[in-house]
C-alpha cells in the first residue's frame, strides 16, 4: 500500500475574530485551506517544484520562500486577466506543476457564517423548521447587506446581538414592499426566520473551531481509500506548543499528523501559493 505525504495552509485567516477584524476596510470574508498531496513514489513533483522556484529565485523573501503574500489582491481585480505578463507567466508555471497525481482538497468558509453557526449551534432541523436553510438565510443577509450594528453587537454586546438582528430582519422586510414581487422569496425567507429568534437566547462564544476542514480531509481520505498517510501542518504560534490547529487535526481522527516550518518542506509552500491564488481570486 502507497504512503501518501500531504500538506496544510490556509489563507484569509484572523487569527482572532474580533469586531475590529470584520470591519477592517481590508476585510475578506472567506476563510480557505488548502491541502495537496501525492504518493511517496512520485518524486518528480518534488523535482518540478524545485525547479520551479530556481527559475524564480528573484521572488523568494528573507527566508528563502516563494510564499503567496508576493501577491496582492488587486493584481486579481478581473481574475487573471487583469495579472501583467511577469505574473501570468509565473502563475502559469506554477499551476502547470499540478496533474492527475496530485491530490487537491480545499474548502471556503465564511468567517461570518462561522460565527452564526455558533450563534445558533443549539438549533436543529424540525418538521416545521429547517434550521440549515435558516443558518444560510441570516449568513447571506449580513454578509450582502453587512448591518455594521449586528456585527458589532457579535463582539461588544453579545447579550444584545438576537434583538439587532430581529430588527434589521423587520427593517429589510418594510423596505421589501417597495419591490414586493423581486423581493417576495427572500421576505418570506426572512419571516420565518424572526418565527423562530425568539426560542433563541444563548450569547455566542467566539473563537475558530478548526475541526470542519479537517474533517472534511478525512471523508476525503475515505472516499479515496488512502489508509497509509502523513499530514503535514504549517506551524504557527509557539514553536515548542501545540497548535489549535494540530490538536483539531487529531481530534477528527487524523492520528498522523505534524507540524512543520514551510521552509523545510517545499510541500507546504505549494499549499500557500494555491491557497492564496485561490482566495485573490
Amino acid at each position: 500500500m502507497s504512503k501518501y505525504n500531504f500538506y496544510y495552509d490556509e489563507s484569509e485567516h484572523s487569527r482572532k475574530i474580533n469586531y475590529k477584524t470584520v470591519s477592517a476596510s481590508n476585510y475578506y470574508d472567506n476563510f480557505v485551506t488548502m491541502i495537496v498531496g501525492w504518493s511517496v513514489e512520485k518524486d518528480y513533483i518534488l523535482q518540478r517544484h524545485a525547479s520551479f522556484e530556481t527559475k524564480y529565485a528573484d521572488r523568494k523573501d528573507r527566508n528563502g520562500e516563494i510564499k503567496s503574500t508576493m501577491f496582492i489582491k488587486k493584481q486579481f481585480k478581473y481574475g487573471f486577466a487583469s495579472l501583467n505578463k511577469q505574473n501570468a507567466q509565473f502563475a502559469n508555471d506554477f499551476l502547470a506543476l499540478f496533474d492527475e497525481d496530485i491530490h487537491i482538497c480545499f474548502s471556503v468558509s465564511s468567517k461570518i457564517e462561522y460565527l452564526v453557526l455558533q450563534v445558533f449551534q443549539g438549533y436543529r432541523n424540525s418538521f416545521l423548521v429547517d434550521a440549515d436553510l435558516m443558518k444560510y438565510s441570516i449568513t447571506k443577509a449580513l454578509v450582502m447587506y453587512r448591518r455594521q450594528e449586528i456585527i458589532k453587537c457579535l463582539y461588544e454586546s453579545p447579550e444584545d446581538f438576537l434583538e439587532e438582528l430581529k430588527k434589521f430582519f423587520r427593517d429589510k422586510i418594510e423596505c421589501n414592499k417597495n419591490n414586493s414581487e423581486l423581493k417576495q422569496a427572500e421576505t418570506m425567507a426572512f419571516q420565518e426566520i424572526l418565527l423562530v429568534l425568539d426560542e433563541i437566547s444563548d450569547a455566542p462564544e467566539l473563537d475558530w473551531d478548526y475541526h470542519m476542514p479537517f474533517g472534511r480531509f478525512n471523508k476525503y481520505l475515505q472516499e479515496k481509500d488512502i489508509q497509509n498517510y502523513s499530514l503535514i501542518i504549517d506551524k504557527e504560534g509557539e514553536s515548542e506548543k501545540e497548535s489549535k490547529t494540530l490538536k483539531s487535526a487529531r481530534e477528527i481522527g487524523l492520528d498522523n499528523s505534524d507540524e512543520a516550518d514551510s521552509t523545510e518542506h517545499p510541500g507546504l509552500r505549494m499549499a500557500d501559493m494555491m491557497a492564496g491564488i485561490i482566495s485573490k481570486l
